[in-house]
């Protein structure tokens, strides 16, 4: 502030100053001072993540476009700009960016299971059953993300893998999020795809003990009556 006081300041000064106030959630400041950077990529990118935050989408589009296209190799506008267009329903464009944004940072667990459940959406299963597999490994992926990204995985496994194979990622993930109702529910389905209905029965129990889960366990209890 003191070398923009003086008249010293230049866009890098303006970038480091709009940065520090998007720390400080000085909104108004840092959009001045981001734009004052003029086309700096990085400040370019720094305004594209404050309109996300603020809801501004078709502001934060502009700016994360101008970003991939003068830095491709941005991971976090990628993914990002995935969101975005899928939010308008461009669920092609939106493929197209969370592909990009695995493809440049496959450890991002957020790209993992963005581009995993669009995937699910559209009915490729075996891709989305690839990037679960993936995003469940991570180190750095959220413990709540993680316990829903075991529920799709087993869901899709007793849909469309083995029995054998559902039930060891059940047992796996029932090792960290025992009480997680979905993987009880899963275990259950998959106890009826071998006949085996009275082991299922246990397990939509022990399902409805979660009260996210109670009402879907309680009905496919009683369809198995």
């Amino acid at each position: 502030l003191e070398t923009e006081r003086l008249g010293a300041a230049e866009p890098r000064h303006y970038l480091l100053l709009g940065e520090a106030e998007v720390e400080l959630r000085s909104r108004r400041e840092a959009e001045r001072h981001l734009l004052m950077a003029g086309d700096h990529v990085r400040a370019r990118y720094l305004l594209g993540r404050l309109y996300y935050d603020q809801g501004r989408a078709a502001d934060a589009k502009t700016a994360f476009l101008d970003v991939v296209g003068r830095d491709p190799s941005n991971a976090s506008a990628h993914l990002h700009l995935g969101w975005l267009f899928y939010r308008e329903g461009s669920r092609r464009s939106a493929m197209r960016h969370y592909r990009k944004a695995v493809e440049l940072a496959p450890g991002d667990a957020l790209a993992r299971l963005s581009l995993a459940a669009l995937l699910e959406e559209t009915d490729r299963p075996r891709d989305a059953i690839e990037h679960y597999r993936a995003a469940v490994q991570l180190d750095n992926i959220p413990r709540e993300e993680k316990k829903k990204a075991y529920n799709s995985l087993s869901r899709l496994l007793v849909a469309h893998a083995t029995t054998a194979e559902a039930i060891a990622l059940v047992n796996t993930g029932l090792r960290e999020f025992p009480d997680a109702g979905g993987l009880w529910y899963e275990w259950g389905e998959a106890l009826v795809r071998e006949g085996r209905t009275g082991e299922a029965r246990e397990k939509f129990r022990r399902a409805a003990a979660d009260p996210a889960w109670k009402e879907h366990a309680i009905r496919r209890l009683n369809r198995l009556r």
